[in-house]
Order: structure tokens, then sequence, then C-alpha cells
């Protein structure tokens, strides 16, 4: 939908030349459906294709208290995201037969969870706990996608897990970012967006720490093994301390999306909102915020999160010698020794060094001086 909008010609004080102006709104809500259509895409790809597979424990198992943990901690999110969403979706669509911002908001982060693992798209960094009810994930059918994999051999996403937890967890930490650069502003009037911003990420680094460096981590929910700069570095609940930079970035921008609205009300999702059709409001303005969601977490996790990974350090012993947290991409009971400064990223039909430093190459690789693999 476009709104035309008149302005006199130059030198003319009675010719009236209409140009079409295309909302904001409008304008997110075409990369919406771009992306929307995409992720269809992936998901078919994935449900009818070789990665739909469970990614087992493999040889080693899990301690029985990580096991508790992991079983709990995917009823609370499913009883979680069953009441934020009758909260945000439901009760407000019963009430007014509308759905609101952050009902929209939330059913936009319960899709992007799908692409959690997009930071391992040139070398698989991190990894989650296979015991988490998992069918592999959806990303190898991304055009280029780097990292090795195979079916039942790949990062494993948590069916049940992430896509409930995006909503409440993302959502909740965007509300409470938004609480608290509306108390700053509170108490400093003067001060510009910026700095509440800058208030809200300080605020945001500490909760990461709280909920991945003394919580998830130590729980073996997943394992950041390749991350530089790191706390425990040894140990499987290692630490990267430029997670804390990223997340922190993350949970910052909801906020901001939040927080942030236009003399009507609306997020930078909704500019010109009003300015569309009634009949296709609704449809525009969830595409636009899907749109925003969606680049919320491309720019500010995966990016700079695979930027990152690709000058990974070492894995620890400690997480290879667990298979349940190696998903079997490297490590024990594999063939492959896992990355790090001396150890290059192998990728699918690549040659790989093996867990004793020898060089495999596949049978239909030819390097001179070299015997191929059988």
């Amino acid at each position: 939908m476009t709104a035309t909008v008149g302005v006199k010609s130059p030198g003319s004080m009675d010719v009236i030349v209409e140009r079409k102006v295309t909302p904001p709104a409008q304008l997110w809500a075409y990369l919406g459906a771009l992306l929307l259509a995409g992720e269809v895409y992936l998901v078919v790809k994935w449900v009818t294709g070789p990665y739909f597979a469970h990614v087992s424990t493999g040889p080693s198992v899990p301690p029985t208290w990580m096991k508790i943990a992991i079983n709990s901690v995917e009823v609370v999110s499913v009883l979680g995201f069953l009441v934020w969403m009758y909260v945000f979706l439901v009760r407000p669509w019963r009430q007014s037969r509308q759905v609101t911002f952050m009902g929209q908001f939330s059913v936009a982060l319960m899709l992007t969870s799908l692409y959690d693992p997009l930071s391992n798209y040139f070398q698989t960094w991190f990894t989650y706990n296979s015991y988490f009810v998992n069918r592999g994930n959806a990303l190898s059918g991304i055009p280029g996608w780097v990292s090795y994999g195979r079916p039942g051999a790949m990062v494993a996403w948590p069916a049940i897990l992430v896509p409930t937890a995006y909503p409440w967890l993302l959502g909740g930490l965007g509300l409470i970012g938004a609480w608290v650069m509306k108390k700053a502003a509170a108490r400093w009037p003067r001060r510009s967006g910026l700095f509440l911003i800058a208030v809200c990420f300080v605020f945001m680094m500490v909760v990461d720490f709280l909920i991945e460096g003394m919580g998830a981590l130590r729980l073996g929910f997943w394992a950041y093994s390749g991350g530089p700069f790191a706390l425990n570095p040894s140990h499987f609940y290692k630490f990267p301390l430029n997670e804390l930079f990223i997340a922190a970035a993350v949970f910052t921008a909801p906020a901001s999306f939040i927080y942030f609205k236009n003399d009507h009300g609306q997020s930078i999702a909704e500019r010109g909102l009003d300015r569309v059709d009634r009949r296709r409001r609704g449809v525009v303005q969830f595409l636009a915020v899907f749109a925003v969601t969606q680049m919320i977490l491309l720019v500010f996790f995966h990016l700079p999160s695979a930027v990152v990974s690709m000058n990974q350090s070492a894995w620890p012993k400690d997480v290879q010698d667990r298979s349940y947290l190696t998903n079997h991409v490297c490590g024990a009971g594999t063939d492959r020794a896992c990355p790090g400064p001396s150890i290059p990223a192998s990728r699918p039909g690549s040659a790989y060094v093996s867990p004793s430093g020898g060089l495999v190459v596949p049978a239909h690789t030819s390097i001179p001086g070299l015997v191929p693999f059988k």
C-alpha cells in the first residue's frame, strides 16, 4: 500500500505533483514476507529430508542430575510459553479481537528460534546437549552452509526448549529492559536515548552472566566449546567473555524495540502503519515485526558470533569426552578431531584431522603424495 503526497513543483504555485511514498511498515513487511517464505522452505526441506534425524547422546550418558535439569527446564519452558502466549496473544484477542504488538512479537520470536544455531554457519563452535528432545536442525539446508554435519551427527537443536523459550525469555527480558530504560529516563531525564541503551546494555551483561555463566552452562544445557577468552576454559561449562557483550546486545535490542516508540505509539516496524489499508494492516504489521525480529537476532547475535567462531579456541577435553555435548561432530566416538587453533575446521566432503592427529582424505579427493582414505 502506498500513500499519495502532494507537493508543489518548483517555480509553480498551481501545479501539484503527486508522489507515492511507501510506508516504512510496508517495506519491512516485504522483507518479512521474503524471510517467512525462506523459513517455510527450510522447514519443509528439513522435515522431508535426511537431516530430520535424532542426534543421540552417544557413548557417554549425562549424569542423573543433568537429566533431571534438562527434563525440568523443558517442562517449565512449555508451561511458561503457554502462560506467556495466553497473556500477550490469546487474552487480548478475546477482549478486542486484535493481536497486540507484544502478541505479534512473541509469535515472531518463536519462529525466529529456528535460526538459533545459525552462528555455526562457518564452523561449529557451540553445541546443545543432545539429551534434549531433538531432530537435528534445519539449517543445513541454508545455501552455502559450511560447517560439518550429517544425519545423526550435527548440532542438536532442542525442539521443545528453544521455540517455547524464545517468546518468554527474550520477550520477558525485552520488557524488563524497557522497564530499566524507563526508570533510567525518569532518574536522568536529560540523558539521550543512547545513554538509556547503554544502561540497559550493562544491566543485560549482568543478566547474561547469571543466566548462562552461573546457570545454563553449568547445568550442561549447551556448551560454548570453541569460544575464546573464556572463564573456566578447561571445563564443559566454559564461558567465553565475548558472549557477555553479544548476549547483552541481543537482549538490549528487543528492549529498545519495545521501549522506543514515536508519537503515535509505533515501534520502528510500525511506522506509517496508519497509512496502510485497514484490511491489510494486521498482516503488514506482523510481517514487519517479524522482519525486525529476524534482523535483531541476525545483526546482534548470529553475525558477530559467527565471525568470532572463525578464530575459536581449542575445545576442552572435558567437552570432547562428553558425546552428548559434541553432538558427534567431533571428539569421543567419532573419527574427527575437534577444531581449534592447531586443528582446521572440516566441512562436508573435505579432508579432516582424525583424533590421533592423522590426515584423513576422502576417496574422491586427489592430493599428490597422499593416499586416499578408503
